[in-house]
């Protein structure tokens, strides 16, 4: 193996490390302490938010904002900011937030921020962490939001 191919496959491996934590060596893994921190939502499907998620005949649902805040104690939350518009049928246009309390885990590079509804009904939204941010796939139904939407929340600002 020549020398560029091995450093070449060095930094391969040592990609993980620079996910998140600058500090991280090649043999460390994330933790969770390492995600703690508030994360403003920047993509929504790959586009800069506002963007539409939902659609009927009378009203437009868009998704205009979100948070992410991971804490390692108490719980962590999830806040989506939401504006239907139903002014095509006559209505009017308000602005609604999703509240979403839970916990996370980190299975090597992805991350799982778990809500628990119910007894019966968790809530899973899992997605990959990378160079500060955290993309979940979301979906939630029942309250409104058809998925999966991938929603990329970053750069990581610490508590």
């Amino acid at each position: 193996m020549t020398p560029s191919l091995r450093a070449r496959r060095f930094m391969r491996g040592c990609a993980g490390a620079f996910l998140l934590a600058a500090s991280s060596s090649c043999g460390d893994s994330l933790g969770p302490a390492d995600l703690v921190g508030n994360y403003t939502l920047t993509r929504i499907n790959e586009g800069a938010p506002p963007q539409l998620v939902s659609a009927t005949i009378n009203c437009d649902l868009f998704l205009v904002g979100g948070r992410l805040e991971l804490r390692t104690v108490d719980w962590s939350a999830l806040s989506l900011t939401q504006s239907q518009d139903c002014t095509r049928a006559g209505g009017s246009t308000f602005i609604t937030s999703l509240l979403y309390l839970g916990t996370f885990r980190i299975t090597g590079s992805t991350m799982t921020f778990e809500t628990l509804r119910s007894i019966d009904d968790t809530l899973r939204f899992v997605g990959p962490i990378a160079f500060g941010n955290v993309t979940l796939s979301v979906s939630d139904v029942a309250r409104g939001l058809p998925g999966p939407i991938v929603l990329r929340f970053g750069p990581r600002e610490p508590l």
